[in-house]
């Protein structure tokens, strides 16, 4: 993420840079890493366009540094979307027993060992977790809504994980139009 960001900011302070064509082909990531880049497009594009241009998959984080786009363009076969969250862990409280390794945990809160491969999830542990993920979800439809100026509800409906292809993404408002990366830099270059 830092030669990204890097990048972006190399290329909003060269004054011969009138446009960015940013590549994207991602499955995605963390989704700090991919609001920052999300911010970083956004703040950019104030000062000069930035046209995404979608390779085979922009999903997830992928879809979200996306959006801060002045424009998203993608082949009608992209894969896009992932509007969604998700946390997963290990359980090897079996394994361990069978193998007869034990761990003991001393922990200063309640919460601090959720997570942990050496213990089964509690209910609590899981109402917490999910309370993460629904803010962290909440959060990326927000930016879908802002940023493709589309109905939260309408966003919310299709925001449930699942991926679009480039055209479905289209005719979603999605995306804005369907094209090459050729494409793109032409769009740049107008």
């Amino acid at each position: 993420i830092e030669k990204i960001i890097e990048d972006l900011n190399e290329f909003e302070q060269q004054e011969d840079v009138k446009a960015i064509v940013l590549r994207i082909n991602s499955p995605g990531g963390a989704v700090a890493p991919s609001q920052e880049i999300y911010e970083k497009v956004k703040n950019i594009t104030r000062v000069k366009p930035i046209i995404s241009s979608i390779n085979t998959l922009a999903a997830s984080g992928g879809f979200y540094a996306a959006l801060g786009s002045s424009k998203i363009i993608a082949n009608p076969g992209s894969i896009i979307g992932s509007i969604g969250v998700i946390v997963e862990y290990p359980i090897a409280v079996e394994l361990l027993e069978k193998i007869g390794l034990k761990f003991e945990t001393i922990k200063s809160g309640e919460a601090k060992d959720i997570g942990s491969p050496t213990r089964q999830a509690t209910l609590d542990d899981r109402n917490l977790l999910k309370s993460v993920v629904k803010n962290l979800h909440n959060q990326f439809i927000d930016a879908v809504v802002f940023s493709r100026s589309l109905d939260r509800e309408f966003v919310f409906s299709i925001a449930d994980g699942r991926v679009f292809t480039g055209e479905q993404s289209q005719n979603l408002g999605l995306i804005d139009t369907l094209g090459t990366f050729d494409d793109a830099i032409d769009m740049a270059s107008q």
